[in-house]
């Protein structure tokens, strides 16, 4: 209560000299969902997190440390920060960052957002399997005045709790306008300059990305977006960020890029796709042609080893699924291998995400020659488009997902993004339609 609450804070004051520190407080809250607090919400920098895999839905808005940084260092740099912003936590909760960054480890000047951000939020709402706990991170120093700062995280708590309930149902189909950045006889020669780069043995494989402009008749409601994909996608990691510009970032991904749980850390292999069928019989003729191509095989064999590789060279001993499964989805299935690997403690979430972003299941392999690829066959920025995007408590503990089917809303235009693995034997009339696939996922949402 607001009493005990003002005396722990006191305790800390007495010892804080002339520094300041944050502290994070914590108590549970009425059943309550995270989307519905972020919709009431007037704060800035807002953050949506789903994961399907941990049962949870994660809300937050604000900063009360913000760090923005870019270049060859930036997921260290993203680290050091964490660690040095770590809050005092009063409550069973701990607290989140919650970062992103962009597939390049520089973004143009336009682009509205930075290479690389971690914020600490001001405030965090979890739902986790039917319980919810809303976080407050207020700064402290030897001047605050506790009865004011005190009132204020009761009112954070009172604000959880009166957020309106909003019900959600889909309406009617919204008109929309499509014009491709660059039209699909580009795409075709893009694949095909790397199909002659394979051939001269330079290259194994490169992903290309096609990006799309969707034009809507009004302006974007992204919790609305957001609001169907979960539904769509229960299984899936569901993420959005706001940037200061207006513009946001959001999507629906079934891959993750590695999870750090104690000493556990857990990676997807994520590569070969193929459409779902009408009926089970086709659908399972389709899933057993998948798991039997010798293309998609290879593509992600690719990725398997790539992934394997990398984290052996940072000292660990991964161990990989024997045969990849079909990971199945709304609209499309992938061959997908689960890998895992005990961590010692001092390897935080940053570590590992900058050894393996990014993978050959997003930029191909070797991964030096194929983003040069990349950089030349795209004529767009990809910025957070297939990058890495999570949370991580003050432990180095979280998950980051890879940032693929996702989509930047600005106004009336959201650019869809999507990609496909080229590699011996690709075809790219097939390659075109397996894009379209993953594009559809965000399609219908935004529809």
């Amino acid at each position: 209560d607001a009493e005990s609450l003002t005396r722990q804070l006191g305790a800390i004051q007495q010892h804080l000299g002339g520094r300041s520190v944050i502290v994070s407080i914590s108590r549970s809250l009425p059943d309550l969902d995270p989307l519905d607090i972020l919709s009431s919400s007037n704060s800035s920098h807002k953050t949506y997190w789903q994961s399907g895999v941990a049962g949870e839905q994660v809300a937050a808005g604000g900063a009360i440390a913000r760090h923005e940084t870019a270049g060859t260092y930036r997921f260290a740099s993203a680290r050091q920060f964490a660690q040095q912003h770590s809050p005092i936590v009063l409550g069973n909760a701990k607290p989140r960052f919650f970062a992103q960054f962009s597939f390049f480890d520089r973004v143009g000047s336009d682009y509205p957002f930075p290479a690389a951000s971690i914020t600490l939020p001001e405030w965090t709402a979890i739902r986790s399997r039917g319980r919810c706990t809303g976080i407050t991170n207020v700064r402290i120093d030897s001047e605050t005045v506790l009865d004011r700062l005190v009132e204020r995280i009761e009112q954070q708590f009172l604000q959880f709790e009166r957020s309106p309930r909003k019900s959600f149902s889909r309406s009617g189909d919204r008109p929309l306008t499509f014009h491709p950045v660059a039209d699909a006889a580009a795409f075709r020669t893009a694949v095909r300059h790397v199909l002659d780069a394979i051939a001269n043995e330079y290259l194994h494989k490169v992903v290309l990305a096609r990006a799309i402009d969707a034009i809507a008749p009004h302006p974007w409601q992204p919790l609305d977006v957001l609001r169907q994909l979960r539904q769509t996608y229960p299984d899936c990691y569901v993420f959005a960020v706001s940037g200061d510009r207006g513009q946001t970032f959001l999507g629906a991904s079934p891959e993750c890029l590695v999870r750090r749980q104690g000493n556990l850390a857990s990676v997807d292999a994520l590569a070969g796709s193929a459409p779902r069928g009408a009926n089970s019989v086709d659908d399972d003729i389709l899933g057993h042609q998948l798991l039997d191509s010798t293309k998609d095989r290879r593509e992600h064999d690719w990725v398997v080893k790539a992934i394997a590789t990398r984290l052996s060279d940072l000292g660990l001993t991964p161990d990989v699924a024997r045969a990849p499964a079909l990971l199945q989805l709304a609209s499309i299935q992938h061959l997908h291998t689960p890998i895992s690997a005990v961590v010692p403690d001092s390897l935080h979430l940053l570590d590992l995400t900058a050894a393996l972003h990014p993978t050959p299941a997003v930029a191909g392999a070797p991964a030096a020659a194929a983003t040069q690829h990349i950089q030349a066959c795209e004529p767009f920025e990809r910025g957070l488009y297939a990058a890495p995007i999570g949370w991580m408590d003050d432990r180095g503990n979280g998950e980051m997902a890879v940032a693929i089917r996702s989509a930047l809303l600005s106004d009336r235009r959201a650019r869809l993004y999507a990609g496909a693995g080229i590699v011996r034997g690709s075809d790219p009339d097939k390659e075109l339609h397996e894009i379209q696939l993953k594009l559809q996922a965000l399609v219908d949402a935004l529809a």
